[in-house]
């Protein structure tokens, strides 16, 4: 699990590349109906409102949640994650054509309840939610940042928690009809987030230590 980010876009940069560009064909996105979309709102309302609690979020945290860059640079610090080893997630978005080169980015994979636990204990203390937040779809740049970091098509229910200094992207999973937060990220925080620029050599060389 810990390389397996980085290896699923290496096989697409050796593919060609052309299918993770938004540029040469299009965001892949595809919607859910009204009525899972409306499930997955009120899921995510219900559990980052002004009083988060494992009771409240538990069932959206029962699956593995990748921790993106963004989001993972602005708790990475935070106590209640003292100790606690998370997966690590290698995002690595190719830029320019042909995408020879990358930026790299570290993120982390939520693997149990006691990671779950403490993430999401990191997430409460680090951003001030609304009794009812903001729970909004994605702008068509916000699409264009998420797309650009993953393998395969933007898929609903997703949705992005607006609270002027941050931008948490929520994107659920439906299982048996559940919603299970699947990827979480912050599109602000992805602003400072560290990254460093590499060819997909020097990728290669990393993900077969």
């Amino acid at each position: 699990m810990i390389r397996l980010l980085g290896f699923w876009v290496l096989a697409l940069l050796l593919a060609g590349c052309s299918s993770t560009s938004p540029s040469n064909t299009g965001i892949k996105y595809k919607t859910a109906t009204p009525e899972v979309n409306e499930q997955a709102r009120n899921a995510i309302t219900q559990c980052f409102g002004s009083n988060v609690s494992w009771d409240k979020c538990d069932s959206l945290l029962t699956t593995a949640v990748t921790i993106g860059p963004g989001l993972w640079n602005d708790i990475k610090d935070h106590p209640a994650l003292k100790g606690i080893t998370f997966g690590v997630g290698h995002f690595n978005i190719p830029i320019g054509q042909p995408s020879r080169r990358m930026l790299s980015m570290e993120g982390r994979i939520v693997q149990n309840e006691t990671e779950a636990r403490a993430f999401l204990t990191a997430i409460s203390a680090t951003f001030q939610f609304a009794e009812k937040p903001v729970v909004r779809n994605l702008t068509e740049e916000e699409k264009r940042i998420y797309w650009a970091m993953i393998p395969f098509p933007i898929e609903e229910p997703v949705f992005v928690i607006d609270g002027g200094q941050y931008a948490l992207l929520v994107d659920i999973s439906m299982k048996e009809g559940v919603p299970h937060i699947f990827w979480m990220d912050d599109f602000v925080g992805l602003k400072s987030a560290p990254q460093r620029e590499q060819t997909v050599d020097q990728m290669l060389k990393e993900l077969s230590k």
